[in-house]
């Protein structure tokens, strides 16, 4: 007897696969996978009104930044306010250019606005006017002003710096903050008496809390300051470095000092600067870093060339700098050193992008990005400032 063949199920019977554009769960994978440059999300709304309502859904908007931790650096805003120049410039190319007047300066120019710091989506802005601070989000365009501490007032005070962070910052090292826009923040202020330049003071404030908490200090030794400074000229405009649970300040002068404030341990302390960093010439410029495997890091621009060290220990365990690679500043940027006026200064330092701002008055100010070496030129000519690169999520057009 034959056997005979299993009948397949007839194809009316059978459940009809769903396309996988069709199932939303799965097409909301796809789509968070897409780049974070700006005009990603916009490309991906013109496709359906489907699309569309899915990604300007706030729960998806909020998996979408929270998917990528690098945040794309947009744009650049000068320290010194300069109304003869833009205030937001631009980083990136068309169609991802965020226009400049998406980003204007959140304070009127009486207010005497400086930029401090900009780190996790947020601007840190003095108002010198009115000795008063503002915490804001370019892009969703939350402003917080928060008043200066009361130790931190008064003639006798000097305010060296401020920074800006999202309040998880210290809680876990390598925290994606690609969600940190509208989230809980934290600004670390630090300051010295003028008379006492050798005691510096730190006060953290909480946007969870709506207070500042206690004043932190702690006197160094003229052995851990030397060559001395003087508290007049010191200048707060240099971006200060956040590694782990610690922030780091560079404070220029007559001898230059980097100071540590753990927020874990509430402490503060003194770094030495490299032995070797003064080799490179009087005119250098240098600034802090996240090391690019970790840890404290600096870097030196001088002449057409950046130099790269990092915090390390020696075989006994004792703190040292290791000096790292050098980078040709001219061969990279296609510079003729020998007929271009004016040396190359370092402006600024993008962390999540791992870049830094580097220029000069008659050459043009540049992006340095280190993985993998390659840059940007965001300005044909304008006066020097220290910059701060603003890295956050912009969506175009959504």
């Amino acid at each position: 007897m034959a056997c005979r063949r299993p009948t397949p199920p007839s194809p009316s019977l059978a459940p009809a696969p769903v396309p996988p554009l069709e199932d939303d769960d799965l097409l909301e994978e796809i789509l968070l996978r897409l780049p974070p440059q700006p005009s990603s999300l916009l490309r991906a709304s013109l496709v359906s009104k489907r699309w569309r309502g899915l990604v300007k859904l706030r729960r998806f908007l909020r998996l979408f930044r929270a998917r990528h931790g690098s945040l794309p650096l947009l744009a650049v805003f000068p320290g010194e306010v300069d109304m003869s120049h833009p205030f937001f410039t631009p980083s990136l190319d068309p169609p991802d250019r965020v226009p400049t007047a998406r980003f204007p300066m959140p304070l009127a120019p009486l207010a005497f606005p400086l930029v401090l710091d900009c780190r996790h989506s947020h601007a840190l802005v003095l108002n010198r006017r009115v000795s008063q601070l503002l915490v804001w989000d370019p892009v969703t365009v939350d402003k917080h002003p928060v008043d200066l501490p009361p130790a931190f007032k008064g003639r006798q005070v000097m305010l060296h710096n401020g920074s800006v962070l999202c309040a998880g910052a210290a809680a876990a090292e390598g925290r994606l903050h690609g969600s940190c826009n509208s989230s809980p923040f934290k600004v670390v202020l630090l300051a010295s008496g003028r008379t006492h330049e050798r005691s510096f003071s730190v006060c953290v404030y909480s946007s969870q809390t709506g207070a500042w908490g206690d004043v932190i200090s702690a006197e160094f030794q003229p052995a851990a300051m030397e060559p001395l400074y003087t508290a007049s000229e010191l200048y707060m405009y240099v971006p200060s470095t956040l590694v782990g649970s610690s922030i780091y300040w560079l404070l220029r002068g007559n001898g230059d000092t980097i100071v540590e404030f753990d927020m874990d341990s509430r402490t503060l302390a003194v770094i030495e600067m490299p032995l070797d960093l003064y080799d490179h010439g009087i005119s250098s410029s240098f600034m802090t870093m996240p090391a690019q495997d970790g840890g404290l890091g600096l870097i030196l621009v001088n002449d057409f060339y950046a130099k790269l060290w990092k915090r390390g220990a020696d075989c006994n365990g004792v703190a040292i700098w290791v000096p790292g690679i050098t980078i040709q500043l001219d061969k990279l940027l296609s510079l003729n050193a020998e007929h271009n006026r004016g040396l190359l200064s370092l402006l600024g330092f993008a962390e999540d992008s791992n870049a830094f701002v580097v220029g000069a008055s008659r050459i043009g100010i540049f992006v340095v990005y280190l993985n993998p070496l390659r840059f940007k030129k965001i300005y044909e000519r304008r006066d020097l400032c220290i910059f701060h690169p603003f890295e956050s999520f912009c969506v175009a057009g959504i």
